[in-house]
């Protein structure tokens, strides 16, 4: 079916080359995130972790889309960030507890590692536009308020897990530990930080 689609757009005259390959791009996305649901969906019902994996998903989602950071460097390197983020956190959340104080604490230092370093620009995705940057910042402020008054209101030790290991993941993904900003924003951070 992907493959009927690209040749109807390869075929379309009317379609300029530059939107040729932005619905391309568009599609193979889609397609690479819908192959990737499905199985990591299947796996999740295998390991009857589907309510956890469903939670994650929820969670992390909001803020991937508006903190980027770490790209993949080729799509065997993102199944198995997949995995590990939809597979085996879920069965670990299951598993073990983890107290509250432990969530708290752990949800405040990855929201401020992701209210500092977001949106994180990769050499993959880089980020040049200052005022969608600045919205962008903004979400993720409202989407950590909004996962803090489910922290501190909802009595459910699961759906917290959730949020702290989607606080937790985005924190890395965005750290300088793992997202390299591309030279051009390195060359721009290095001279604000000698001014």
């Amino acid at each position: 079916m992907k493959e009927k689609i690209l040749n109807t757009i390869n075929n379309n005259d009317e379609i300029v080359k530059t939107k040729k390959e932005e619905l391309k791009y568009g599609l193979e996305c889609i397609c690479s995130f819908l192959e990737k649901f499905v199985i990591l969906l299947i796996l999740s019902l295998l390991f009857k972790t589907t309510k956890v994996f469903m939670l994650i998903m929820l969670f992390f989602t909001p803020l991937r889309i508006f903190g980027f950071g770490y790209h993949a460097k080729n799509n065997f390197q993102c199944w198995l960030i997949s995995l590990f983020l939809y597979s085996l956190i879920p069965i670990l959340i299951n598993i073990i507890k983890i107290s509250t104080i432990v969530i708290n604490i752990g949800a405040i230092f990855a929201s401020i590692i992701i209210l500092i370093f977001a949106p994180a620009s990769s050499v993959k995705k880089p980020l040049k536009n200052k005022s969608k940057n600045k919205k962008r910042k903004s979400v993720l402020f409202f989407t950590c308020l909004i996962y803090w008054v489910i922290i501190i209101f909802i009595n459910n030790s699961n759906l917290k897990e959730c949020i702290l290991m989607a606080l937790t993941f985005e924190a890395l993904l965005v750290s300088p530990l793992l997202c390299k900003p591309p030279i051009s924003n390195r060359t721009l951070l290095n001279n604000k930080s000698k001014v």
